[in-house]
Parts: structure tokens; sequence; C-alpha cells
């Protein structure tokens, strides 16, 4: 009776809730008081529809998470600086041994995207994570996929790896359980770096313009969404993240479209200011800064978000390697336009 009465007096004040933690049942505190709020996230959804993009971003990346009974897709697009705007979330019906899904998948990932200035934008990377029950069936898909801008990952135990390592060759079996020739090429993502890159932006993106963040929000996506993205909190003993609910799709899909966007031939952590307006050049033509708000032109169409704001340092700008531009996938890459 005395330590529940402590209990409850104690709750009421977080200081005296730890000490009681510690001294009492002889546990670790864990203090979330601090960590990210989906409803307060979801308030930064925008006033653009879904598979809209906002001027400025202008390479697709996919990430798809692999359920049971379902595919989770995150469509994200990418601006300069790394610059992130999530444009579509949808959910595949179907069990991923049976090839419907995998087929409305093909279908949705060959969809284009058209931006304000009327182009259509493929999608240049698509990930899809191979973690759980479905694993051969991922397999099967991605190496049927490989020449098609599609990866399997594996998520790292090990921390502090890249968001996306290097691949390994995995054997691939098909429904009677035979080996398939040439195997399927298997991702690592650093899932918690990712993570931590995700978090900081969004912690940083609080008291921002819509077109200062670094990760923006399409209208019309449910709460629950919101709940998946921020589902999982860094267990500051072990280093790892842990689920605070068990539903998480929606945070696994973002590091698969954050590790599809680092993959060699996308890049967008390395590319230099010159190739990203290489690409809006292309894909933003003439007309593009009206959408800016340049000059004397046109008003923007109704509805379209407004313009990014050119970051003052890129982070890309500061490393010296070889931008997507001299990888060549820019200029020849005339099929994902």
């Amino acid at each position: 009776g005395m330590i529940a009465g402590e209990w409850l007096e104690a709750s009421r004040d977080p200081a005296k809730l730890q000490t009681f933690v510690n001294l009492i049942d002889g546990l670790p505190y864990e203090d979330h008081s601090d960590r990210l709020r989906g409803a307060v996230i979801g308030e930064r959804a925008e006033a653009w529809p879904a598979r809209t993009l906002p001027a400025g971003d202008v390479v697709l990346t996919l990430g798809g998470d692999v359920q049971d009974d379902r595919l989770a897709l995150l469509l994200v697009a990418w601006a300069e600086g790394e610059r992130s705007a999530v444009i579509d979330h949808l959910e595949l019906p179907g069990d991923p041994i049976k090839q419907d899904v995998w087929d409305a998948l093909t279908e949705y990932r060959r969809r284009p995207v058209r931006n304000a200035a009327g182009m259509d934008l493929l999608i240049s990377m698509t990930a899809i994570d191979s973690g759980g029950h479905r694993t051969q069936a991922v397999y099967g898909y991605g190496r049927l996929h490989r020449y098609d801008n599609v990866i399997v990952t594996k998520g790292s135990s090990t921390l502090g790896r890249p968001v996306l390592g290097k691949p390994t060759k995995q054997d691939v079996k098909n429904a009677k359980g035979e080996l398939l020739r040439a195997g399927v090429n298997l991702w690592m993502v650093g899932t918690d770096t990712a993570k931590d890159a995700l978090f900081a932006r969004l912690e940083a993106d609080g008291g921002l313009e819509p077109a200062s963040r670094m990760v923006r929000f399409a209208d019309g996506f449910a709460d629950e969404f919101y709940e998946q993205l921020v589902a999982e909190v860094r267990d500051d003993r072990t280093g790892r993240y842990v689920k605070l609910r068990q539903r998480n799709e929606a945070l696994d899909c973002m590091v698969e479209a954050m590790a599809a966007a680092h993959h060699p031939r996308v890049r967008v952590h390395r590319m230099q200011a010159a190739d990203w307006q290489h690409l809006r050049s292309i894909v933003e033509p003439a007309n593009g800064d009206l959408f800016a708000g340049a000059g004397d032109a046109a008003a923007p169409a109704a509805g379209a978000p407004p313009a990014r704001e050119a970051p003052e340092t890129p982070e890309s700008a500061a490393d010296g390697h070889a931008g997507a531009h001299d990888a060549g996938w820019v200029p020849e890459r005339t099929d994902w336009l």
C-alpha cells in the first residue's frame, strides 16, 4: 500500500518518478517526454494533394516495407541539400507469396508523377526491405527487376553503418525451392544512421516555414501514418532504436526511401549545386522559375506548393565527391522523365 501511494505521488512529478523507478523498481528510468509526437508532425501537412511536386523537388525514390498481407509504400521527392517531401503513402493489399501484390507494385513504380512544369518524372530507385516472413518473395522480385531500378535491402544490426552500404550476393529460390541462377544483390542499410538523420531533421523543422523544412508532407495522410513515422525512440543505454508502438511501417518505408536516395546511381547526398541546377533545367525548363515566383512571371498553378528555398550551404557542396551529373545518369537517363 505504501509503495502504491508513493508511486501515485511520484507519477505527478517527473523528477520524483525517476527517483522512484531507480530506487524502488531497480530499473533504469526512460524519459520519453521530449520525443517527437505524431500529432505535432501531422500538423505540418501542407494544403497540396498527394503526388504533387514542390518546385525544386526533382528526384523520386520509393521505399517499401513487406508485411504478411500487404506492402506498405512511401514515395519521397528530393531537392538540393537532401531536402525531401513525402508525396504519397499507400498500402497494397495481398500476401507477397502470391503474384498479385507484386504486379500492383510494378504498376505503381512505373507510374510517372507530373510536376508543375508539366514534365513527367519516374521513380529513380525503389528499395524494399527483405526482413520478415516473406524474404524469398522479396528476393525473387528484386532479382526479376534488378535492371529496373529496384534494390532489396536488409537492416544492419551494426550501429553507425552508412545509410546504404555495399551489396552482397544472396541465393534466390523459386516456389519449388530450386536455386535460381545469378541470385540477388542484398544491400545493407544503416537503419540507426538513417533514423538519426530523419529525427534530427523533423526536430529542426519545428519552427520553420514549409519551404525551408527538410521534410515536407502532402495533405491527406491519416493520423496513423504520423504515429507510425515516430513509432521508435533511441535507447540511450544500447544506442539501438526501440518500438514505442507495434506498427512502424511508415518509419521503415521512410528509411527505405532514404536508402534508395543513397544508391550509387542516385546519390542525392553527393550531388553538387551544379548537378541540381542541371537537373532542374531539364525537368523545370525555362518557365520553371515562374513557380518560384520570380520576376513578374505568371502566378503558380492554383494549389501549387511554395518553391524550395535554396539552402545557403548544402552539405553536398562541402564534400568533394563527384555528383550525379559526373556519374552520367543525368544527361543520359532520359527514360525516367
